[in-house]
């Protein structure tokens, strides 16, 4: 049994030998020796786990030589010991940057502008980091959360004239209204290919164009209904019930609005021919909404036809209709 007496002279060794190893490490990453660094950081950590400077150093080295994966894995083993302390949250906060760029140079730019976010709290003032996290919003598509951003810089001294985002917004504005503007056109001709596409390239421009959204939700919708029409067809009832989650997308966003309710009930038809209480509740909120609409005098026929067939129905069967 080891003496009571001699543990804390053996702790002390063990302190002092890390020590060491992590001076060691430091000249080696400071010399470009990673690798060397990394297998010395590994043994400082697997001598005492709660060694905060060797886990600093180890994410520093990871981070140089491009592990990013190693690294994030790292954070995750010092998150459950329970380390904690300013430089490994400024360590944390520059990976989310290095994973920011990945993200941003593979053009997946929800992605990348999480990472930034991530990373804001640590760096507030970093005019680099915002402007690759408002980088991340203009391509994206969300104008207004770059267009912030972009101002934030300016608030931290950056020249305006300096920032070539800020054009690209006012183009990607200018350009999405005019596709919406086009699409709307071939939409009200029912020509719902052209106006997928045009309503499609507008929400490229500016992902926060409701007005493009709405009548993309609604022609995709439509198109998604006629493909459904022959149920006999691999797939059709599928395409009917993606045609009414979509449709109902676009009442979200314009609930005071009649037409998805009455493109909601068209799908309802299609999908079943005796899928009369859906239809109904649907053409029925459809006249709630507005009394006057286009689509009013199609709905009131539309609601009396499938009354008559779901009563003529249920005496027939001496059962309820589905709903």
């Amino acid at each position: 049994m080891i003496s009571k007496r001699i543990i804390p002279i053996l702790l002390i060794v063990l302190l002092i030998i890390s020590c060491g190893h992590l001076k060691e490490a430091t000249t080696n990453f400071n010399t470009g020796k990673y690798a060397s660094s990394i297998h010395l950081c590994r043994e400082a950590i697997s001598r005492d786990s709660t060694d905060v400077a060797a886990y600093i150093l180890l994410l520093r080295n990871y981070r140089t030589v491009d592990s990013l994966y190693a690294a994030s894995r790292l954070l995750v083993l010092a998150d459950k010991r329970g380390i904690d302390s300013p430089g490994l949250e400024r360590e944390s906060a520059l990976l989310a940057i290095a994973l920011g760029d990945k993200k941003l140079h593979s053009k997946e730019y929800q992605e990348a502008a999480h990472f930034y976010n991530s990373a804001l709290p640590v760096f507030p003032k970093d005019r680099m980091l915002l402007g690759k996290l408002a980088d991340a919003y203009l391509q994206d598509g969300h104008l207004e959360k770059a267009r912030t951003t972009f101002t934030a810089m300016i608030s931290l001294g950056e020249d305006s004239s300096q920032i070539p985002g800020l054009n690209e917004i006012k183009s990607r504005w200018r350009g999405s209204e005019y596709k919406t503007r086009s699409g709307l056109s071939y939409y009200r001709k029912d020509n719902l290919d052209r106006a997928q596409t045009l309503l499609s390239e507008a929400l490229t421009l500016n992902a926060d164009n409701t007005e493009a959204q709405y009548y993309y939700y609604l022609t995709e919708g439509r198109l998604l209904t006629e493909k459904g029409k022959l149920t006999y067809k691999k797939g059709a009832i599928k395409n009917i019930w993606e045609a009414i989650d979509i449709l109902a997308k676009a009442a979200t966003l314009r609930p005071e609005t009649a037409e998805p309710h009455f493109y909601m009930a068209q799908a309802y038809e299609k999908k079943d021919k005796r899928e009369y209480v859906n239809a109904i509740s649907e053409y029925e909120k459809a006249l709630e909404l507005e009394p006057n609409s286009p689509f009013s005098t199609i709905a009131i026929k539309k609601i009396n036809e499938l009354k008559a067939e779901k009563e003529k129905y249920e005496r027939f069967w001496g059962k309820p209709a589905k709903k």
